[in-house]
């Protein structure tokens, strides 16, 4: 079996982190819901709420640069 290079060790290792970033994103937008339900109205919900965007945003852009 041929070893993988580095450019594909790397894009491995680049997909795995897009994968944990989109679990991260959907286990904060849960808690964001969570936080809505008890009418938990702060401005940390607004924040909340950009960091999810932000890491669907990452989680994309790592995937497309590991493809």
């Amino acid at each position: 079996m041929a070893r993988s290079t580095p450019e594909q060790a790397r894009n491995k290792l680049g997909l795995v982190a897009a994968k944990k970033l989109e679990v991260a994103a959907e286990a904060l937008h849960a808690y964001r819901m969570a936080c809505l339900k008890c009418d938990d109205h702060a401005a940390q919900h607004d924040r909340r709420k950009s960091l999810v965007g932000e890491l669907q945003e990452m989680a994309a852009w790592l995937e497309g640069c590991c493809k």
